[in-house]
């Protein structure tokens, strides 16, 4: 193929060739209406084609106005600007000669100057907030007004002057009296090199616009000042030295004459009038530089008229730049102190005080860097505008979200807007494991870790431009981990009731929506762009893994096993340990041993009491004694007492009872007592045979 680019005039009469070759064919012969539709809108796309290209010129090799390479230049023009305000005050009221090197230097900057005019022909400009990028405006509008400023400025003063007057410096002619004075006139030629100060305020402008930082804006609002103060001050010195030197030649005294300054060098007297401009500008006047001439004294009164302005606009802008950074300070601080106050007197914890302060620290310091709220600058903005920057900042992390890469560009644009800007602190849980929300996340700065809420092991970490949450979002089911934030984490959150409302607006996203909720419903989450972190398969997550699922049968089945296998093992080394509840309905027996006497209670220390001694009649029972009611029904009277059965009756006073610390557990002494008088009332029932009983006892008082 031939990538040979034709001429735009050898395409232009190609076309109208075409042109006239049609319609001589159309004249020729009959043509079906369907081909004349074709014949139609092929001749309407040539036709649109060729009016292009007829304005080609107009508007290719343009430069935008806001584009990175006219920045650099508009930044190059500066110095050059500020250069020429310097040296053409300089070189015409101290009569210095320049240099081979300064003349070398002023023919390339009047090179750049002629160079700029040329660029600014193919720059495009605004108008009225529009942007206008066609040659013949740009031409109209520069020739009114700028183009005549920028070429008088980049005139060659100092060719013509050296053309004019021999060009020899060295030259008795050249230097001649006369010669001297009507050079030193045709030199202020030179301040019309100073109309392209008119431009430094644009230019300034536009580099100002450029600076996001607060820090930097401050830092260039006082750069701006202290040049300001420091050009006028060398204009005023300048000045004031050609007055005083002009003035020698006709008054007698003057202020360099009076100072012997007129044989010192010339950067002497220039530091000279220098200090004299500042000592004047900032109303200290120390006295040792004093006019003499009418001249001189008319010019020392309308440099303190001017400086008084100067000094009280600097002063009071400089003033207004530290109040203004402080405002925010003291804001800070007065929020901070009250912050503390209420957290002293509500008594919260040293490490919630300290998490609270580094919150306020954190959203303060951003505070600091925007100056505006979010809001604030959007209200100024129109609607498209509005959108486009919505687009642009939440546009950007959902496009990363490939769940909403199926739906159109117009939902995601107005998706945008609905993103709520959200900060949490470092410790702070987003989610919690098993709440309800409806809220999906997406990560604009920080990192925050997903982690299982009960073994609070770690399974993610997420960072910029990702999400997290949208399970529970389409499924509306309960959260399946927790999110906690490792730093300061700013995050744009999605509520349902939002996200539900903008797709009734849009039918096809609606369609997507169900899709979505079906297979997320029947357990396939693949069109969530759900992976599993265990076995990376896409359409599960961690929970529901089959791996885990199979590790935790395991897990149960041996811990069932070794728990089966402690009991069996605790009963075949200690059977005695095995405890058995306190009451027992089926137990309706109590047999005494015949080895009941004082020596062997239950629970009571041999040493502490003998039966015998308080209950002789007990001693003499040679056969255990079963105690029966009237009816004939056996009593249900271990109720409250720790006695360890064997088989299906109690033995009472048996050996294996027998605790030498006291109880029958061997814990508590105290309850041996208590349990002996229970023995006691059992003892002494009414239809017990081989025991005397003086007077029965009640049921109530032996189950109480």
């Amino acid at each position: 193929m031939d990538n040979t680019k034709v001429h735009p005039s050898a395409f232009m009469d190609k076309n109208k060739k075409t042109l006239k070759s049609v319609h001589q064919s159309r004249k020729d012969s009959k043509i079906s209406p369907t081909i004349k539709v074709k014949e139609e809108r092929y001749l309407k796309k040539l036709s649109m084609i060729s009016e292009q290209e007829e304005k080609w010129w107009e508007v290719r090799f343009l430069f935008h106005p806001e584009s990175g390479a006219r920045m650099i230049w508009d930044i190059l023009i500066l110095a050059f600007i500020i250069y020429q305000s310097l040296s053409v005050p300089y070189f015409i009221c101290f009569n210095d000669i320049p240099s081979d090197l300064t003349n070398g230097f002023e023919f390339l900057m009047n090179i750049c100057f002629i160079s700029d005019v040329l660029a600014t022909f193919n720059t495009g400009f605004y108008i009225k907030g529009t942007l206008v990028m066609n040659r013949k405006d740009i031409i109209k509008d520069y020739i009114k007004f700028w183009f005549w400023m920028d070429v008088v400025a980049s005139m060659p003063y100092n060719w013509f002057v050296g053309n004019i007057f021999g060009g020899d410096s060295t030259s008795s002619a050249y230097n001649a009296p006369k010669v001297l004075r009507l050079m030193r006139i045709f030199r202020f030629l030179k301040v019309l090199r100073l109309l392209r100060l008119a431009k430094l305020k644009k230019i300034l402008m536009k580099i100002e616009d450029y600076i996001a930082s607060n820090t930097l804006a401050n830092i260039f609002v006082f750069g701006k000042l202290l040049a300001l103060v420091f050009f006028i001050a060398h204009w005023t010195a300048c000045l004031w030295f050609f007055i005083g030197d002009q003035g020698s030649d006709i008054h007698p005294v003057t202020w360099i004459t009076y100072i012997n300054l007129q044989n010192s060098s010339i950067f002497e007297k220039y530091i000279t009038s220098l200090y004299w401009a500042f000592t004047t500008m900032s109303t200290v006047g120390y006295g040792d530089i004093t006019p003499f001439t009418i001249t001189e004294k008319i010019y020392a009164m309308m440099t303190m008229i001017m400086a008084s302005g100067v000094f009280a606009f600097t002063i009071g802008s400089i003033g207004a730049l530290v109040s203004k950074a402080n405002s925010v300070e003291n804001a800070y601080r007065e929020q901070a102190v009250a912050v503390n106050r209420y957290m002293k007197r509500k008594y919260l914890p040293n490490n919630l005080q300290f998490r609270v302060r580094r919150y306020l620290d954190y959203v303060w310091e951003n505070k600091k860097k925007n100056k505006m709220d979010e809001r604030q600058v959007l209200i100024l903005l129109s609607e498209p505008l509005r959108d486009e920057i919505y687009s642009h900042i939440h546009g950007v992390v959902i496009k990363f979200c490939k769940i909403f890469e199926k739906f159109e560009t117009n939902f995601i644009s107005q998706l945008a807007r609905t993103l709520i800007n959200e900060t949490f602190a470092p410790g702070d849980n987003i989610i919690e494991e098993g709440e309800m929300s409806d809220k999906m996340y997406f990560i604009m700065m920080g990192k925050v870790i997903i982690y299982h809420g009960l073994t609070k092991s770690m399974i993610q970490e997420l960072g910029e431009k990702q999400y997290f949450g949208e399970i529970s979002f389409f499924t509306s089911n309960p959260r399946c981990a927790s999110v906690k934030c490792t730093d300061f984490v700013d995050v744009l959150s999605l509520t349902r009731l939002n996200f539900n409302c903008l797709a009734s607006k849009f039918p096809e996203a609606s369609e997507i929506i169900e899709g979505l909720i079906k297979n997320c419903e029947k357990g396939d989450f693949s069109c969530l762009d759900i992976s599993c972190y265990l076995c990376e398969e896409v359409g599960h997550y961690a929970i529901k893994c089959k791996l885990l699922m199979i590790n935790l049968d395991q897990e149960e089945t041996r811990n069932k096993w070794m728990h089966e296998r402690n009991d069996q093992n605790s009963k075949l080394v200690n059977n005695k340990d095995v405890q058995t509840p306190r009451f027992n309905r089926k137990i309706r027996k109590i047999k005494l041993c015949p080895r009941y006497n004082g020596r062997n209670v239950v629970g009571i220390p041999r040493e502490n009491l003998m039966l015998t001694q308080a209950y002789p009649e007990i001693s003499e029972t040679p056969e255990p004694v079963v105690i029966e009611s009237s009816t004939g029904d056996s009593i249900d009277c271990v109720q409250n007492v720790t006695i360890r059965p064997i088989y299906s009756e109690l033995y009472l006073n048996s050996e294996e009872s027998i605790s030498p610390r006291g109880d029958a557990e061997g814990k508590n002494p105290r309850k041996a007592v208590f349990r002996l008088s229970l023995i006691k009332k059992k003892l002494l029932y009414d239809q017990a045979s081989s025991v005397r009983i003086k007077k029965p006892v009640s049921r109530t008082s032996i189950i109480h």
